[in-house]
């Protein structure tokens, strides 16, 4: 079992950054840290000392086409969708800004989640 690392305050500072800068999103903890959903659906957040992004197929080719990017695998099961934020995007926030806003788009087509009783 891998050993757990705490989100560091510089990157829950980052992720806070970004999140205000989102309409209509609502900020709540998933794995114990702070992550964004809209319409209930999970879609940027922060896990342990990484950032993450729910991608639809073609912007996650794009971005791959850039650079690569690995897939999000909290606790080694991978999430179908979501993708690690490369770490040099996060000295370069205005950047970081426009990919989550790209992916926030596909995010609010999503059906919303129903929430269970």
């Amino acid at each position: 079992m891998e050993k757990w690392i705490k989100p560091d305050l510089a990157l829950i500072g980052l992720y806070e950054e970004i999140a205000s800068r989102l309409a209509g999103i609502e900020k709540r903890k998933m794995f114990g840290c702070p992550c964004a959903f809209v319409n209930g659906n999970m879609f940027f957040g922060v896990f342990q000392d990484q950032l993450f992004l729910r991608m639809g197929e073609k912007e996650k080719q794009e971005l791959n086409a850039a650079f690569p990017v690995e897939p999000f695998s909290p606790m080694g099961r991978m999430m179908k969708g979501y993708v690690l934020i490369p770490m040099h995007l996060r000295s370069d926030p205005s950047r970081l800004l426009n990919l989550v806003q790209d992916s926030l788009i596909p995010a609010r087509a999503l059906p919303p989640k129903i929430k269970k009783k």
